[in-house]
């Protein structure tokens, strides 16, 4: 018994987990170092499951592109944006605006795909958006780490980017996926784009000399990432999957947009920064807005 709930609530926890390690890790090493570390390990991870439960590999043609143009979208642009963008806002902040990623991935599936959008999913939508102005624009509770005004503004826009190209990659995900790809060969097929574009941009920009300028950080950001992309791209992605099958999605989905709130408590123990209720307040309140874009 309510089992697809416990593992929403997991998925949060585990996905919490990850952004609040990930983001640390950036600050030590930057957001592309980041990627380029963090994409091939996960590569190897989902490779490693595939192969232990015997997945078919078996990729049809009308998903490839879809797909690979997803993982670029998402697991390339996305979050490379979304922690260098953290790393000025801090987690806490940055995984606020990215509730906004459903709405973002609605209207675009509704001009895009022609999936429709009724006044309850537009009344989620606005619940979602008026939650996250009411907690960004406090200018006290702004950000949860110390950072010039300047930098926190550029932080802030970098993060509304990436919550843009993870719509875009969402809705080419759905696309992909409907042409019968296993989720698992497309999670795969995902990572492989994402790791190749980014190690490809590096090596012609010649900037994957710099990941040796913070070597002395390196040791302790990849003992973070090892943990983190097996705890939440792997594992996360997998509960995520689970909570999917055995619960309702608009309760699911609006469980596992939760994810806020486990950073925010992951950081008020781990920093010792206690939220206000008024954040707290919100973050539920957006998570509301979530489940009514699944009615």
């Amino acid at each position: 018994m309510f089992v697809g709930e416990i593992a929403a609530l997991g998925t949060a926890c585990l996905w919490g987990l990850s952004t609040y390690m990930h983001t640390n890790a950036a600050k030590l090493i930057g957001a592309w170092p980041l990627t380029l570390c963090r994409t091939p390990l996960v590569l190897f991870y989902n490779i490693c499951i595939a192969l232990i439960i015997g997945t078919e590999w078996v990729f049809p043609s009308q998903s490839v592109g879809w797909i690979l143009l997803s993982g670029v979208l998402g697991l390339g642009v996305a979050d490379t944006l979304f922690y260098e963008g953290c790393t000025r806002i801090g987690a806490r902040t940055g995984s606020i605006l990215w509730q906004m990623t459903p709405c973002v991935t609605a209207v675009i599936a509704f001009f895009a795909l022609g999936e429709s959008l009724t006044l309850i999913n537009i009344a989620g939508m606005l619940i979602i958006i008026g939650s996250v102005i009411s907690i960004t624009l406090k200018e006290d509770e702004q950000s949860d780490t110390e950072v010039d005004p300047k930098e926190w503004r550029y932080g802030f826009k970098l993060v509304l980017v990436s919550v843009l190209a993870l719509g875009l990659s969402h809705v080419c995900i759905r696309k992909g996926l409907s042409y019968g790809l296993d989720p698992l060969m497309g999670s795969i097929l995902r990572i492989a784009a994402a790791a190749s574009c980014a190690w490809i941009a590096a090596g012609v920009l010649g900037y994957h000399h710099k990941i040796m300028e913070r070597k002395a950080n390196m040791a302790k950001a990849m003992k973070i990432v090892f943990v983190a992309s097996f705890v939440g791209t792997t594992l996360g992605n997998w509960v995520a999957l689970f909570s999917m099958k055995y619960a309702k999605a608009g309760i699911a989905a609006s469980l596992i947009s939760l994810t806020p709130l486990a950073i925010i408590m992951i950081t008020a123990v781990h920093e010792k920064k206690t939220p206000s209720w008024r954040v707290i307040a919100s973050v539920l309140t957006a998570c509301g807005g979530s489940a009514l874009l699944f009615i």
